[in-house]
């Protein structure tokens, strides 16, 4: 994905709230995209073969165990919530 760039928004631009989308930046097309995810707070991404993983952890509340799958389409095409033994994506 070099004609990409990947951006996690843990909050909102006026920091206010938690955010739910992670930002696409098209480099060849100079295009934003938005992209929505199943939970909010995204923290990490993980490229994949085959998907974009987004991992959630809201600071403020010192949680996230959730998980957004991607893929390369941009379409959230799986999420799974409270992962068993997991305490927060650190």
């Amino acid at each position: 994905m070099p004609d990409r760039a990947l951006l996690a928004n843990n909050f909102t631009a006026d920091y206010s709230t938690p955010s739910s989308v992670l930002t696409v930046f098209d480099r060849a097309t100079r295009v934003v995209k938005a992209v929505p995810l199943a939970a909010i707070a995204a923290f990490q991404i993980f490229l994949r073969p085959d998907a974009i993983i987004v991992t959630h952890y809201e600071f403020n509340a010192n949680s996230g165990s959730d998980v957004s799958v991607v893929d390369y389409d941009l379409t959230l095409t799986c999420a799974r919530e409270s992962i068993p033994g997991m305490s927060a994506n650190l």
